[in-house]
């Protein structure tokens, strides 16, 4: 394939006159950007790209080399189009083009959607005009299909910089931190500090702040120090990407706060939890759905400073969870991975538009498409609205399925019939030796590209709940319904088909959809039963 990228050349403004640089620039012979959503979802996937064979340029667009852009555009089988900013008119212009022309893709890796900006509503309209638009976590799918996106396929960032190997060896009179990211995200450290100062009197901590400049850091760090050094002492460092790196080598732990009054910021990229694991470091962060994948080898916690408070309550498992991590990271996010799913996701798009064009238009083209077909499995008494509800029993607190069947075999059921599965809360009730063959079941009869969607009880989170506090948790009623109830299941059911036989976390669940046949396998937030952190959701596609 013949593919283009497209990114910001360097522009002058037309009312102020400043100059912009262009996103991407070269160092040292070879092209970078300081923008991690440049190097990690358009110079990272162009490589990987050419690595496999295929032509890959990059256009830089601005109002003088738009025409040249514009007049090359039917070269292209595909052309990828980023978030635009305030300065992106030119880039908008040139997908007007794209759109009626070849295929025309786009990238999106946050919410930069506020329909009172010029850029949200430029954004917006990409969104609905794109052939495909590629989000880089599910969460910020799920909000750009709300938006009208005809496409959407779902690529994570992948990893850069090197591979730390993982340690842990704070000294006992400080304890290294280390806060890195956006200048947009300064905003988390008024209150990440004040957790700070908590866990500084237990353990006295030294907090680097890497960012772009900012004028007001380096003295408001000074001014903290003269009443907080010996408990927290903070330090300004400007951000460069060989900084970065020379930052989480030499620190004990990465901090990753984010706002929970932003609801734009949940739907973020991993990409600063996977660059600390992959340099080796624990990392606490707060619970955004891209970092739930990481439960089992970072500290997720809805309060940064009582996730570190565990990490040094466990101190002896750090090492082996960040390997964990590393192990997680080289399978999901290398690089090579991820250029096969841009590959695949351009080489989708390219045919869904070849057949558009195929369909002829006119009377009887205008029908309605026939909806998803959607199968709850093991449903119980929980009967949803548009879907097919089945289950063995014939009926469960007075609520009957739709479909009386054994799951293991679905027999009612043709293969590659079906959009969607949804499983909440069943298969803990299988055997492990038997769960991969029923996976493999359930995914003869999805369509290719059909999801399947996994609910069930977290083990690692009703573990850690069950040791923090071992006589409630050891109860057969209520307040066992983070911790026994996880392990065996209710037991006011008096039913042995409500009895759990087998327990699972995020990763390890994962991996029995991997051998079931899925792709592109990940954690999203739950929405049955108590949600996070007792519950977890786990998605996968039929390839």
């Amino acid at each position: 394939m013949r593919i283009a990228w497209v990114t910001i050349g360097t522009t002058i403004d037309a009312v102020d006159r400043r100059t912009y640089p262009s996103d991407v620039v070269e160092h040292d012979g070879r092209l970078t950007s300081p923008l991690a959503s440049v190097r990690l979802r358009l110079l990272s996937p162009m490589a990987g790209l050419r690595a496999r064979g295929h032509e890959v340029e990059l256009l830089k667009v601005d109002s003088s080399s738009f025409d040249a852009c514009a007049g090359c555009l039917r070269t292209f089988d595909a052309v990828v189009f980023k978030k635009t900013l305030e300065r992106g008119q030119p880039v908008v212009s040139l997908f007007d083009r794209a759109v009626a022309s070849v295929v025309a893709l786009f990238d999106l890796c946050d919410m930069r959607l506020d329909p009172a900006t010029e850029s949200g509503r430029q954004n917006r309209k990409m969104i609905r005009e794109a052939d495909r638009v590629v989000a880089s976590t599910p969460a910020l799918a799920e909000a750009v299909r709300e938006m009208g996106a005809r496409d959407i396929a779902v690529i994570t960032d992948p990893y850069e910089g090197p591979r730390g190997e993982p340690a842990w060896r704070p000294k006992p009179d400080r304890l290294k931190a280390l806060w890195f990211g956006n200048s947009s995200n300064v905003d988390t450290l008024p209150a990440l500090m004040d957790e700070l100062l908590v866990v500084g009197r237990r353990w006295p901590i030294q907090l680097t702040i890497m960012t772009s400049p900012a004028s007001d850091l380096p003295r408001l760090c000074r001014e903290f120090n003269q009443r907080w050094r010996h408990v927290l002492a903070t330090r300004f460092e400007e951000w460069t990407l060989d900084a970065t790196w020379q930052g989480l080598a030499a620190t004990d732990v990465v901090v990753i706060p984010s706002l929970k009054e932003a609801p734009s910021r949940r739907v973020k990229s991993p990409n600063r939890i996977v660059e600390s694991l992959w340099a080796g470091r624990c990392a606490i962060a707060n619970p955004l759905s891209a970092y739930l994948p990481f439960s089992d080898c970072a500290f997720i916690d809805d309060s940064i400073g009582r996730g570190l408070e565990r990490a040094l309550d466990g101190q002896d498992r750090i090492v082996e969870r960040v390997r964990q991590a590393q192990r997680y990271i080289e399978e999901v996010h290398a690089p090579e991975r991820l250029a096969e799913q841009w590959e695949r996701a351009i080489a989708e798009a390219i045919d869904a538009k070849r057949t558009r064009a195929s369909v002829p238009t006119g009377a009887g083209s205008t029908a309605a498409p026939a909806p998803p077909r959607r199968l709850n499995l093991g449903c119980g008494d929980k009967i949803l609205p548009g879907y097919v509800n089945v289950d063995v029993v014939e009926s469960r607190a007075g609520q009957k399925p739709d479909v009386l069947c054994d799951l293991h075999r679905l027999t009612p059921f043709a293969d590659e019939t079906v959009d969607e599965i949804l499983a909440v809360h069943v298969v803990e009730h299988f055997w492990r030796w038997e769960v991969t063959d029923l996976l493999k079941e359930w995914a003869r009869v999805l369509k290719r590209g059909g999801k399947m969607v996994l609910e069930c009880p977290n083990l690692l989170a009703a573990c850690e709940a069950f040791l923090r506090d071992p006589d409630a948790g050891s109860g057969a009623g209520p307040e066992g319904q983070q911790t026994m109830w996880v392990f065996y299941g209710d037991p006011a059911w008096r039913d042995p088909l409500m009895i759990h036989r087998w327990g699972y976390t995020p990763r390890s669940l994962a991996r029995v959809m991997e051998e079931a046949g899925l792709v592109n396998v990940r954690q999203e937030p739950a929405e049955f039963k108590l949600r996070e952190p007792r519950d977890m959701r786990v998605v996968g596609e039929k390839p």
